[in-house]
């Protein structure tokens, strides 16, 4: 649960600071497509290439590990940094409508 904790942390102040417009928080969810990306590939690329001490791995593009378990996580991570822009939009806006001054008739 920790692990997702930071994600949406991350995420909920850069939508705070950020996200004023759906297409700045589509931009920001496709960076958060594109971070996954990056880690799915580092991940890859620091699996060992002989078999180790992974008792569930297997061999994959000539890497020992296990991508469905990589993407699952990735998935669930990239869920919560959506999820914190959006919190974050909603409080940046929340905030907005707090200090906008009532109009009296």
């Amino acid at each position: 649960m920790l692990l997702f904790a930071l994600p949406v942390a991350v995420s909920a102040v850069v939508g705070f600071f950020l996200v004023s417009t759906p297409r700045r928080y589509g931009i920001l969810v496709g960076l958060g497509v594109a971070a996954a990306v990056v880690l799915l590939v580092v991940s890859y690329l620091v699996a060992p290439t002989s078999p180790g001490g992974c008792s569930d791995c297997g061999e994959y593009f000539g890497r020992w590990w296990e991508p469905a378990l990589t993407v699952f996580f990735l998935v669930l991570l990239l869920v919560a940094w959506a999820v914190g822009l959006a919190v974050g939009a909603g409080l940046r806006e929340y905030s907005a409508s707090r200090r906008k001054p009532i109009a009296h008739e």
